[in-house]
């Protein structure tokens, strides 16, 4: 496939890489309160790790971010130097581990993303018990999942969410197509009775939230072009997507690091996507 050419290198190089020190200086401890483990559902990898701001209004938002690793491999515990920086920010901050293949292929990956979300919506609420503005993220095929939770509204009406219930979307170098013929390991990740609903621009409509796409310009290992053909379907479907692109980062992780970063040019994209989009969700119904 186009949007992918060196994923089984990646694949193999992940554990190394994901854990590696992100950018920006590590929250201190005392600025985030940190809850492990919490099930949001029964099976063991349906467990979630939560970033807290040490202290909270009613405004707080909350992002639900899922890591990726090629749906064959990763932990919550890789983007935990994320989760400090985020709530250290001020957001409150969801790392989910999900199921992954060979134990479970798609769509139940993304349905797992589906009960994490649903568990962060019910549990995370303002003072008065109305829901927090939630935003759902991550990266590479991460990115993938948040996508169809995002465009696709049967997975988080399958978990008792209601339509609007999303602020927005964060996308960060994701590959988010599989519909095509597809090579081992992706052909059995993406079985042919399912893989149609892999395309994540067949689901865009007006009604769906605001979608943030990020991509490295030379990025290496998914093709920057799978972020422009899902920004000119959700533009062409009346949708309110924004892209960044960045030169001369060839580097697949530039982006989630640079989510770390308060000072990089990913977090200053993030940080005036997710104002604007708070914005309108505060001026609905």
């Amino acid at each position: 496939m186009g949007q992918h050419r060196a994923m089984r290198n990646w694949i193999a190089t992940l554990a190394v890489l994901a854990v590696a020190p992100l950018c920006g200086s590590p929250a201190s401890a005392k600025a985030v309160n940190v809850a492990e483990g919490i099930p949001y559902g029964d099976l063991p990898r349906q467990q979630l790790d939560l970033y807290r701001p040490a202290v909270l209004d009613d405004d707080t938002p909350v992002v639900v971010f899922f890591y990726g690793g090629g749906w064959e491999r990763g932990d919550r515990g890789d983007l935990q130097k994320t989760g400090e920086a985020l709530a250290a920010s001020g957001l409150i901050v969801a790392l989910p581990d999900y199921r992954l293949y060979p134990d479970v292929a798609f769509p139940e990956f993304v349905e797992d993303g589906a009960l994490a979300v649903a568990h962060v919506w019910q549990n995370e609420r303002r003072a008065d018990g109305t829901p927090r503005p939630i935003f759902v993220g991550g990266h590479s095929a991460g990115a993938f999942k948040a996508a169809l939770l995002a465009l696709d509204d049967s997975y988080l009406s399958d978990a008792d969410m209601p339509p609007g219930a999303l602020a927005g979307a964060l996308l960060l170098s994701g590959p988010y197509d599989y519909s095509g013929p597809l090579p081992p390991p992706f052909s059995g990740i993406f079985p042919p009775e399912t893989r149609a609903a892999s395309a994540a621009a067949e689901f865009v409509d007006a009604a769906d939230p605001p979608v943030l796409l990020l991509t490295g310009e030379a990025d290496d290992d998914v093709d920057p072009s799978s972020t422009h053909t899902l920004a000119a379907a959700i533009e062409a479907g009346g949708g309110d997507v924004s892209v960044a692109v960045y030169p001369g980062e060839p580097d697949h992780f530039a982006t989630v690091r640079g989510l770390a970063d308060a000072g990089s040019a990913v977090r200053r994209d993030v940080e005036a996507f997710m104002d604007e989009a708070l914005d309108q969700w505060r001026r609905l119904p």
